[in-house]
């Protein structure tokens, strides 16, 4: 039997700040540095065939810590959306200017 095991990556500054950052290469807080090594331990006994990320850091940095026992592939297609003009914003400014 065939499983998908989807992880998504570990908290940002931008993620705590209610920051819009769809594209916007953002890496790791502490936390989500805590967040992704906790995910170590439940997927240690699982043996991959294939990884996947996103070529975003966040998401690289969360995979690498999450395992180093097979190649980790990038694949552009699971980047994250743009945001836009709301990239970079927070999300109550957001509200204000597009209501």
């Amino acid at each position: 039997m065939t499983r998908f095991y989807f992880v998504r990556h570990g908290t940002t500054d931008s993620n705590v700040k209610g920051i819009y950052y769809g594209r916007t290469d953002s890496a790791l807080n502490g936390r989500g540095i805590l967040q992704a090594k906790d995910l170590c331990q439940t997927f240690s006994l699982v043996d991959f065939d294939e990884i996947y990320t996103s070529p975003m850091k966040r998401c690289r940095d969360t995979v690498e810590i999450i395992t180093t026992k097979k190649e980790i592939r990038v694949e552009e297609k699971l980047v994250e959306m743009d945001f836009g003009l709301w990239e970079g914003m927070h999300y109550t400014e957001c509200m204000k200017i597009y209501p």
